[in-house]
Parts: structure tokens; C-alpha cells; sequence
């Protein structure tokens, strides 16, 4: 039986292996390599875009796809083998009672994905940066195709009901405890995006509708209590198995009807990319664009830093793998088969979504572009269309109306009698609604998006508020909590998540990120540490999510927050250049020489703006910060671990022997 049992464990673990080297060198080295590529092209679509925008994302599925029938292969040959002469073979174990159907689960995790605000986060990024807004996309599928393949299929073997769960059973009740903390808190940041995306979607829709806002975030609360309370999900997952075919049919409406050819414009959109590098060209040889601020679309790491992109890439990746609500489906699924297949499967169905996305970004820049240079008093009426919905600005001001625009472009300084490309601002949270608009379609396509991101954030947040209500549930013989956890924990992360959304603490691009890096640096760590290496034990488990989550929490409210006072301490270890540091000495000498009153306060805006462009640890920004939490954490993890006692306890011991086949009955 042990012998049986350590060659299983011993292929499965070289396949995981193969599997990480693959998804290294797709998500990390490929995107690093995207500058020499540039030249290249395929179908008019520089390969390094190519690379990002397709070519990796597929490939990681077909990743996927095949380390599941591998370890389904080995699941039959060795796992199980019954304990007799002849040799002969068993029947894997019987399907768990009430388990996830797998196809329906696939359906459920792709809405996960595709929640309200990760579609406005991708689509604002690949609009706003181009090439640098791969990065999101790429790391986000990379982090599910990570989860799905060395922790999800582990955690159902083990029989945990969730991450808390299997935390506490590895490493004991503090770190149980622990784990349900930095759960919480990672829920309510995603709580509070997906909160400010159903505003956003409302006010896209339904603008002119008296109090709306309001009920909007009285919904968002009341939904997720409601779910923490009944704790099970199995209506919200049905929900959003059903609700994954609207969000698809949003998102491809837009790519399909500007296909000009037999294939989709999913792989066709080579020539609005070069359309676009035209358009850029011509708009800084007419001065209608500012050398300085223009982001040249297809040139990658302009935004950012090679170190900075893999970085955030890693951050994303490692949270998306970690995150509580994404692992809970094929956790709970109705056999292990389910539970390997469950995320490969949606993949593929994330998949026909993510590559929409893309080309939906490209045709919005472009005809934002082709705006500029018009004049100021003869404006396209698309303009005064998104303007109405509060999607674009004119010259600082809503653009609403023809004479609004006029009105505000002859209360500037400089005031253009053509449209110059900085003068027309939609912002990287609202170009998803404007895209349809933009590029000619009618408000239908706008208003279809907006209830398709709507009814994602809703179910999204149902769904965090049913992982969050059942995590102390199941695990309070292990953590020590009573049946009231659950709703006094949900309703305290409802409070957090509505003060950020009130308080205006961060857009919601940012908030996904951060929560995404909670989770990379206080659950990633630990769960790879506790299925993959025996030698983990609790003391490594609870200092390295304390130092994880702390230096990221640091990091975030730092840079954000304290930024002068974070730059005077670390200002040896930032990327700034001379002339930021130049800006900011400036802005600070301006500042202790006025006087109080108006100017001052302005003055010390800018000085606070100034100061966090150089406040920084190596270029790394706020939003990636999970890779540096996660790198403290697996290092103190393996630290503690080495000079502390062994894991010895029988819990421990019976859950690790499920995990590697040593108890494949049990």
C-alpha cells in the first residue's frame, strides 16, 4: 500500500511539476520576451500582442486540458489498484452526496470569473494601456489554470469543505483562524469592486433615475448578508451557470457584428491595430496629441517596467489561485474527476469571454483617436450620446450637449478650436459601456453590456457572501467559532467593504487588485506549502501569513497614504528618476513656503501626488504588491518550518494521506 501509494504521489508530482514549468514560461517568460517580438507579425497583429492577447491564453487552457487527463491516467493506474495478489483494479470512490455537477460548476466558476468587476477592470486596462493592459489578462487567467491544477483537485481529495478548512485541519486552530481573517478581509475589498461595478453598471443604464445609487449599494449589502446566512449556494450557482450565457453574449455582440470576413474578429483585428499606430502617428505630427502623455498602443512596457509587469502578473496569478470563492466549486465537486476537469473547463469557457475583450478595447481606442482632430463646435453625435450617460468628458466637462462642449473648451487656458486627444477623457472604469457607442453601435449594445455586468457583480457578490458564511461553519470544531460567526463576520465585512465604497477609497480596478494580493501573499503561500510539502508546519503557516499579509498591507497603505513619509524612509530602494525627484523636492520646498489658506491646500496635492510617483520599493506598485507579500511568506514559511518540530498530528497525518492516496477509501 505505501508503495502503491508513493509512486502515485511521485508521478503526480512530476506532472505538476511539468505543469509549472509550462505556466511559467507562458505567463512569465513569454510577455518578457514581447519587445523583440513586436516586429513580427501575424494576421497584421504584432506578435507580441498576438502572444497576450491569444496565443497564451490559449495555450494555457490546452495546459489545462492535459494535465487533467494525465492525472486522470494516473489516477486509474496507480491510485486505484486494490491491495490484492491478482492485481486486479477498483472503482474509483462513489460520487460525494449533493456534490457539484461538473458542467454546472464550470458554468458557475466562468461567472466567477467574469464577474462585474474583473470585465471592467480588463476591459479598462487593455483601453487605456494597450499592450500593458496584458498583463491583467493574462495574470488572471494564468492564476485560475494555477489553482485548478495544483490546489483545487488536492483540496477535494483531502475532503475539506473549504480553504479555511483544510488551513485549519493542516496547521491547527490559530492558523485556521488566521486564514479566515485574511479571507475576510480579501472578500470584502472584492465586495466593495464588485459593489462600485453595479454602480457603475446602474448609473450606465439607468442615470436619470432619482436615488438609485442608493438602492443600489442597499441591494449589494442585503444580497450578501442574505447569502452569508444561508451559507449553501446551490440557487446562486445555478444562477450564474444560466447568467454566464448573457455575459457572453454582451461581450461577442460588439466583436461579431464588425467581423468584415469569414473569421471572427476575435483573430481578425490586425488592421484596426495598425489603424491605430497610423492614427497615433498623425495626431503627434498635427500636435493634437501629447508626445509626453500619448500611450502608444501595441508597444509593450511603456506604463510600466519588465519587472513591474511580471510582478503584477505574479500577483494576480497567485490570488486568482488562492481566492476562497474561486476554489469552493470544484472543492465541493461530486467526484474527483469533477473537481480536475471543473476548472479546465472553465477555462474554455472563460476563454470565448477573455478573447473578445481585446478587440472589443482596440476598436473603442481607435475611434476614440479618429474623434480627435475634429472640430470643437462640429463634434460626431456619439459624443453627446456617451456624455449624456456620464461615459466621456469634453474639455473637463460632461459632454452632454454640442454648446456644453463649446462652453467648457472656451473656459481653458489654451482653447482648441480642434479636439485634441487629451481634451476628450472616458474613464478606464466606464470604457467598457462607451466602447459599443464608440464604435457606432446603438445604446442597445451599452444598455446589454450594462445589464450583463450588473447581474455578474450581483451573483458575484451572492457568491462571496455564501463562501464567507460557510468557511467558520464548517471549520468551528477547528477554529473555535460558534454558529453565530457567520453572520456577525459577514456582517462586519459588509460595513469595511460599504465604508471603501462610500468613502471613494479606490476605483474598482484597484480594489480587485488589492484583493487579489491579499490572497496571493496570506493563502497562497500556505496552500501550496501545505499540499505539496510534508515538512510545512504550523509555526511556518501562521509567521508567514502575518508577514505576508503585513508587508502587503504595509506596502498598500503606505505608497497610497503616507507617500512622503514612505519615500523619506525608502527612498534608497525607489525606481524614481531625477526628474520626478526634481518634481517632488519642488513641490515640497513650494509647500512649507505658502502660507495657509486655498493655495496650500493645493499645494500640498500636488506634493502628495508627486511624492507617490517615486514612493516605491524597485518600481513595484501598489497593485502588485501580493507578488512581494507572497515571496516574504513562502520564504519565512520555509524558514520556520526547518527550525521548528515536525507535523505529527493524526489530523494532520490523515489529511496528507488522502491527499497522496495513502487513504484513498477513507
Amino acid at each position: 500500500m505505501a508503495k502503491a501509494a508513493l509512486g502515485y504521489w511521485q508521478r503526480t508530482r512530476r506532472v505538476a511539476l511539468w505543469l509549472l514549468l509550462m505556466w511559467c514560461l507562458l505567463a512569465l517568460a513569454v510577455p518578457l520576451a514581447a519587445p523583440p517580438l513586436e516586429a513580427v507579425s501575424i494576421m497584421s497583429i504584432p506578435l507580441g500582442y498576438y502572444a497576450g492577447a491569444q496565443g497564451i491564453l490559449i495555450a494555457l487552457v490546452i495546459a489545462a486540458f492535459l494535465f487533467a487527463y494525465r492525472q486522470r491516467s494516473i489516477d486509474a493506474t496507480l491510485l486505484y489498484v486494490e491491495r490484492r495478489p491478482d492485481g486486479s483494479s477498483s472503482s474509483p470512490p462513489p460520487a460525494r452526496e449533493g456534490g457539484l455537477a461538473g458542467m454546472t460548476g464550470a458554468l458557475a466558476m466562468a461567472s466567477d470569473w467574469l464577474s462585474g468587476a474583473m470585465l471592467i477592470t480588463l476591459a479598462g486596462a487593455l483601453f487605456k494601456l494597450g499592450h500593458d493592459g496584458l498583463s491583467w489578462l493574462i495574470g488572471t487567467v494564468a492564476g485560475l489554470a494555477l489553482g485548478g491544477a495544483l490546489i483545487a483537485p488536492h483540496l477535494h481529495r483531502g475532503q475539506v469543505s473549504s480553504v479555511v478548512d483544510f488551513v485549519a485541519q493542516r496547521f491547527g486552530r490559530f492558523a485556521g483562524a488566521l486564514a479566515l481573517l485574511v479571507a475576510a478581509i480579501a472578500i470584502a475589498l472584492l465586495l466593495a469592486a464588485n459593489t462600485q461595478a453595479l454602480l457603475l453598471a446602474q448609473d450606465a443604464a439607468l442615470r436619470d433615475l432619482p436615488v438609485i445609487r442608493e438602492a443600489a449599494i442597499l441591494i449589494a449589502a442585503v444580497v450578501f448578508i442574505a447569502a452569508a446566512t444561508r451559507a449553501r449556494g446551490h440557487g446562486i450557482t445555478m444562477a450564474q451557470a444560466i447568467v454566464y450565457a448573457l455575459i457572453l453574449a454582451a461581450l461577442t455582440l460588439p466583436v461579431l457584428v464588425s467581423a468584415a470576413g469569414f473569421l471572427p474578429a476575435h483573430f481578425t483585428f490586425g488592421e484596426t491595430l495598425k489603424s491605430i499606430g497610423v492614427t497615433e502617428y498623425r495626431l503627434l505630427e498635427s500636435e493634437l496629441a501629447d508626445p509626453v502623455t500619448l500611450k502608444v498602443f501595441t508597444r509593450p512596457f511603456t506604463t510600466a517596467s519588465t519587472t513591474s509587469g511580471l510582478l503584477l502578473t505574479l500577483s494576480l496569478a497567485l490570488g486568482i489561485a488562492a481566492m476562497p470563492h474561486m476554489l469552493r466549486r470544484p472543492v465541493t465537486a461530486r467526484s474527483h474527476e469533477g473537481a480536475r476537469l471543473m476548472p479546465a473547463a472553465a477555462l474554455f469557457l472563460i476563454l470565448a469571454a477573455a478573447l473578445a475583450l481585446p478587440p472589443i478595447a482596440a476598436n473603442a481606442r481607435l475611434a476614440m483617436l479618429k474623434i480627435a482632430g475634429e472640430h470643437v463646435t462640429t463634434l460626431p453625435p456619439r459624443v453627446f450620446a456617451l456624455g449624456s450617460r456620464g461615459l466621456a468628458d469634453v474639455c473637463g466637462r460632461p459632454a452632454a450637449t454640442q454648446s456644453a462642449v463649446m462652453v467648457a473648451c472656451a473656459a481653458l487656458e489654451d482653447p482648441p478650436a480642434k479636439l485634441r486627444l487629451d481634451d476628450m477623457v472616458i474613464p478606464r472604469e466606464r470604457a467598457l459601456f462607451a466602447a459599443p457607442m464608440l464604435t457606432g453601435l446603438p445604446s442597445f449594445a451599452t444598455t446589454l453590456i450594462a445589464v450583463a455586468v450588473a447581474l455578474a457583480a450581483l451573483l458575484a457578490i451572492a457568491w462571496l457572501g455564501a463562501t464567507l458564511g460557510s468557511a467558520p461553519q464548517r471549520s468551528s470544531n477547528t477554529v473555535g467559532a460558534s454558529g453565530i460567526l457567520g453572520p456577525m463576520l459577514s456582517v462586519l465585512v459588509t460595513a469595511a467593504a460599504l465604508l471603501l465604497v462610500v468613502s471613494r477609497t479606490a476605483d474598482v480596478t484597484t480594489l480587485l487588485a488589492w484583493a487579489l494580493a491579499v490572497s496571493a501573499a496570506g493563502l497562497a503561500p500556505v496552500l501550496l506549502a501545505g499540499i505539496w510539502w510534508l515538512r510545512a508546519n504550523a509555526a511556518g503557516a501562521v509567521i508567514g501569513m502575518i508577514a505576508g499579509v503585513g508587508i502587503t498591507l504595509y506596502y498598500i497603505v503606505a505608497t497610497r497614504y503616507f507617500a512622503p513619509a514612505f519615500y523619506e524612509t525608502w527612498s534608497t530602494l525607489s525606481s524614481a528618476g531625477y526628474g520626478a525627484i526634481a518634481d517632488y523636492e519642488a513641490a515640497r520646498q513650494a509647500l512649507t513656503q505658502a502660507a495657509s489658506g486655498g493655495d496650500a491646500t493645493a499645494l500640498r496635492r500636488e506634493y502628495v501626488e508627486s511624492a507617490r510617483a517615486i514612493a516605491n520599493w524597485w518600481g513595484l506598485r501598489d497593485v502588485a504588491a501580493g507578488a512581494l507579500g507572497a515571496a516574504a511568506a513562502l520564504l519565512v514559511l520555509i524558514m520556520v518550518s526547518l527550525i521548528t518540530p515536525r507535523p505529527g498530528s493524526g489530523e494532520t497525518a490523515n489529511l496528507m494521506g488522502r491527499i497522496r492516496g495513502l487513504l484513498p477509501r477513507v
